[in-house]
């Protein structure tokens, strides 16, 4: 005689399922978020020698690359088990833009081992250095995959107008800024190895930010025309208003690491080329790479203030709901506090690592709280419900050439 399934079994076994098929790319902000506050720890300005803060920063390491592990399971879960629902999550104009999110939480990993395990604490001497450097090549090609193949289906499989348009649609270049920078940490632990693989690795990483930075800043005049015709976006995607933030305290890291990085392996003694043969290049490449960095810290003041002001407008008027893209904010926030800290580090100015400081307990804030509200919201599981891989009756899709 065959036993049925009770009721009660079968309504977890779909909910767990249902869980599965919701499991949206965004989730991957989650450990963008964690690692940079991980990286924020290692770096603060008055805690470097804290055996606390130090451990409190490797701790949030540890939980980065256990989220980063579980997320990966269950997104491989979800296309093994729905597998109609990587083409449809793909076509789709919004989910389909937290895509660059993997690659950057995975670059989080990958810089907090390489500072806080490798350089730190010797963990794996130079075979695990060699690891996370294939690592890094894995991560620039998907950020290239995401920069090039994503914003050709972009262009040719879906339907964008300028009144829907989001700070997200930096998602897809984002990444190639991001790798960069992890290449940059690389560089430097690399250069004492093979100085050759350490030059070839900050020069692709130039490359890498020079197209990614690019393309963003391409997209963020887009937004900014957006802003002025049709003002924010709808209450759910206010947060999305802090991204822009993102590429220019990434790149201005990235920009800070290169300068030194050059400097140190410049110049090429006996090569044919009077650029890396000259003495004085390594110097004026610091010099202007520090000139970049400065001048996107200066940009991202305006942004920073301006996202403050709009969220704190439509937070007077009416509460924001929340939902998967308030972890949009830490992120972007996180690289800026980086990028402040870093020229702190750089010019050895007080005013930088005060300023940095105060940004960075507001990161720090801003992470608690969120981790809250999403532990509440994964408990009564009203955050697997906000997206789905399935396009809803308003998505359009343009037909393939």
């Amino acid at each position: 005689m065959r036993t049925e399934p009770s009721p009660k079994a079968s309504r977890k076994g779909m909910a767990f399922k249902e869980v599965i098929r919701h499991f949206a790319p965004s989730w991957f902000s989650v450990c963008m978020g964690t690692g940079i506050v991980a990286i924020i720890l290692h770096l603060f300005p008055y805690g470097t020698n804290n055996t606390f803060l130090q451990g409190l920063a490797l701790g949030f390491l540890v939980l980065n690359v256990t989220l980063f592990a579980t997320f990966i399971s269950i997104t491989a879960a979800r296309y093994i088990m729905f597998p109609f629902t990587w083409k449809t999550m793909v076509l789709n104009p919004t989910e389909s833009l937290s895509i660059g999110t993997f690659p950057m939480a995975l670059v989080t990993v990958i810089s907090g081992s390489a500072t806080m395990l490798h350089q730190e604490r010797g963990f794996g001497g130079e075979p695990f250095l060699w690891f996370l450097w294939a690592l890094w090549w894995f991560d620039v090609v998907v950020s290239a995959m995401t920069a090039v193949g994503h914003v050709h289906v972009i262009f040719t499989r879906q339907t964008h107008t300028m009144e829907s348009m989001s700070a997200s649609m930096i998602l897809p270049m984002a990444p190639l800024i991001v790798v960069s920078s992890c290449g940059g940490l690389l560089s430097q632990q690399l250069s004492p190895i093979s100085p050759s693989r350490a030059l070839l690795t900050t020069v692709v990483s130039i490359s890498c930010l020079t197209i990614g930075l690019g393309l963003s800043l391409m997209v963020t005049t887009s937004y900014l025309h957006r802003l002025i015709l049709h003002g924010f976006p709808a209450k759910g995607l206010m947060v999305t208003t802090l991204l822009p933030l993102g590429p220019l305290g990434q790149g201005g890291y990235a920009a800070l690491l290169f300068g030194s990085n050059l400097n140190q392996l410049l110049p090429l003694a006996g090569h044919a080329s009077p650029i890396l043969s000259s003495p004085a290049s390594g110097p004026t490449l610091q010099l202007i790479a520090f000139s970049v960095a400065f001048i996107l810290w200066s940009f991202g003041i305006w942004w920073l203030l301006g996202a403050a002001i709009a969220l704190t407008d439509a937070t007077i008027h009416s509460p924001i709901p929340f939902a998967m893209p308030w972890w949009g904010l830490i992120f972007p926030l996180g690289v800026y506090v980086v990028l402040t800290l870093q020229l702190g580090t750089t010019l050895d100015s007080s005013f930088f690592r005060i300023f940095g400081s105060i940004l960075a307990c507001v990161v720090f804030t801003m992470w608690g709280t969120i981790t809250c509200r999403t532990v509440k919201g994964v408990i009564e599981g009203s955050v697997f419900q906000e997206s789905t891989s399935i396009p809803n009756d308003n998505t359009e899709q343009r037909a393939q050439p």
